[in-house]
């Protein structure tokens, strides 16, 4: 006999029920409502828990109630702070390059500061060794 996970959940599922809800089912029909984050056919716990409730619906013959697609409101809290983590983080990154572009900058000029400043040493040491040309037309 081959079960598939999700047959094996929705039976354990009734099964519990049935265990649980056997007893007080015989007293007053019991009324069980379910709300899900998802949709009853995401083929996952969604629709799992969906059909597990049928079945229970289906053997125990309690009034079922559900409603899909529900927004839970702890997780679009939770998912607002991880987004703002997440912008905060390319933020810190932003602000990170920004600051080795920067020191890059800085390091560059400096470079460029010493070059600047060997140019008359170099025409000094040219003219010295007779390399140096004399005013513009001179001959």
């Amino acid at each position: 006999m081959n079960i598939s996970r999700r047959s094996l959940i929705a039976l354990s599922t009734s099964a519990a029920g049935l265990a649980i809800l056997g007893p007080a089912v015989a007293a007053d029909p019991l009324k069980v409502a379910i709300v899900m984050p998802g949709n009853i056919t995401d083929k996952s716990w969604t629709q799992s828990g969906y059909e597990g409730i049928m079945q229970a619906k289906e053997k125990l013959g309690i009034e079922v109630a559900y409603s899909e697609k529900v927004v839970q409101a702890d997780q679009a809290e939770a998912d607002t702070r991880v987004a703002r983590a997440k912008a905060e983080e390319r933020r810190s990154v932003a602000i990170a390059r920004e600051q080795e572009m920067k020191a890059a900058t800085a390091e560059n000029r400096a470079r460029l500061i010493q070059a600047e400043a060997l140019v008359p040493k170099s025409i000094g040491d040219a003219f010295r060794a007779g390399r140096g040309a004399g005013p513009a037309g001179a001959a």
